[in-house]
């Protein structure tokens, strides 16, 4: 409803100051169309074959996508602008550490918060009852959601600091604070590919932001406390990603080698039964109790999750689903690599960060629809698309500053 609401003003706002084009689509934005009519044509003949209910929520999935984007491509146009929104979509994340920071560490009153607020599909009550090592979820379901939707702070908190540092926007101090603040949330994950994400992000913008001088001691001193706070917690995460699993190799992590056993014995096999339109929606709802009595299963399914964002789709609307959901990524790759090369690495650098690494832990996890990612990814490539490439000259250097040339300045 807020997405709608938002979309809703900017269009609104676009043509009260005249701008003729909101509708006229870009590449991106057909892509995320033709993503939603394939599956929703897929869905609707696996409701007929395997006889479910439709799943529209899961059908309008792309369009909340589409709704997100135009919505920031339509309203931040500046530099000035993309500030100011990445600025105010960053502070909510401040107490959202907080709650994952103090889930972690057993403070009582915020654990009880979570249980009541948040929905359970990390198993967290569970947790707490058998004693398991507890990893930060927030209010978000589950840690890898958690941690993405961090990551996504983490890369416009990088973008301030560039805008900050190089293009005179807005002061770097706050984007220092918040990478300092973000970190300890990072950390409460538990989640490796989370942390080596955050990592890669802050890194490629302190080399874009010039100051890989500054970053480097403060990633360390970051580290440093990261491991007193959450030391122990860390090592027992550690232990469980490296302990061996009987007749396996100790030095791949057992939660590879979980997902190799479950690829090779379930979801692939249930994938070779329907190559082309899948399983339909909500396939795994029966291996937790909440499957459809007439509807039709493969008879290999037993694990909860394909764990995988591409076997996840084939398992859903089978290649169909797949090839038009690789379109998508394609037309981001695209437009990134189109405003990287168009002056625009200020807010491109830290998304291509963020894409890339998204799209290497994607073939473990479903972040590419998960509940953390998929709005500041989206938001981001708003900024991306409706933002002009150059509000600002770049700070001149020392030399250019003591011999301007004519016309450099107007």
């Amino acid at each position: 409803m807020f997405i709608i609401l938002a979309l809703a003003l900017a269009l609104f706002y676009r043509v009260r100051n005249g701008y003729s084009a909101i509708f006229r689509l870009t590449r991106l934005e057909v892509s995320l169309i033709l993503f939603a009519v394939a599956t929703t044509f897929v869905e609707l003949l696996n409701v007929a074959s395997l006889t479910y209910s439709i799943d529209y929520v899961s059908l309008s999935r792309p369009l909340f996508w589409l709704a997100i984007f135009k919505a920031v491509a339509l309203t931040v146009q500046t530099k000035e602008g993309a500030y100011r929104f990445f600025f105010w979509f960053a502070i909510p994340a401040i107490p959202s550490v907080a709650i994952g920071l103090g889930q972690v560490l057993g403070i009582e009153a915020i654990q009880s918060v979570v249980l009541r607020l948040g929905s359970d599909t990390g198993g967290f009550a569970a947790r707490l009852e058998d004693g398991r090592l507890i990893r930060a979820t927030g209010l978000v379901q589950h840690w890898t959601s958690f941690g993405s939707y961090l990551c996504t702070v983490v890369a416009a908190s990088v973008a301030l600091l560039v805008l900050a540092r190089t293009h005179r926007v807005g002061r770097p101090l706050f984007a220092w604070i918040l990478l300092t603040i973000l970190s300890l949330g990072i950390f409460s994950t538990l989640t490796l590919s989370s942390i080596f994400t955050a990592i890669t992000i802050f890194l490629v913008g302190a080399l874009t932001a010039k100051a890989f001088s500054r970053a480097l001691p403060l990633l360390l001193i970051l580290g440093i406390a990261g491991t007193a706070v959450l030391g122990p917690m860390l090592s027992a995460r550690m232990d469980q990603q490296f302990s061996a699993i009987p007749t396996s190799n100790s030095l791949v992590p057992s939660t590879l080698q979980y997902r190799y056993r479950i690829w090779a014995t379930e979801t692939i096999p249930m994938i070779q039964e329907r190559p082309i339109m899948g399983w339909g929606s909500n396939v795994y709802e029966a291996t937790v109790g909440r499957g459809e009595p007439r509807r039709l299963y493969p008879s290999n399914l037993h694990w909860h999750s394909p764990e995988s964002q591409w076997l996840s789709v084939l398992m859903t609307h089978g290649w169909i689903g797949l090839s038009s959901f690789l379109l998508i990524l394609g037309c981001v790759a695209t437009l990134l690599w189109r405003a990287s090369r168009r002056g625009a690495k200020w807010i491109a650098r830290p998304i291509w960060a963020l894409f890339i690494l998204m799209l290497v832990a994607a073939f473990t996890a479903p972040v590419f629809m998960n509940h953390g990612l998929p709005v500041g990814f989206w938001a981001m490539m708003g900024v991306l698309a409706g933002a002009p490439r150059h509000a600002r000259p770049p700070l001149a250097t020392s030399s250019e500053r003591k011999t301007p040339k004519m016309g450099t300045y107007h």
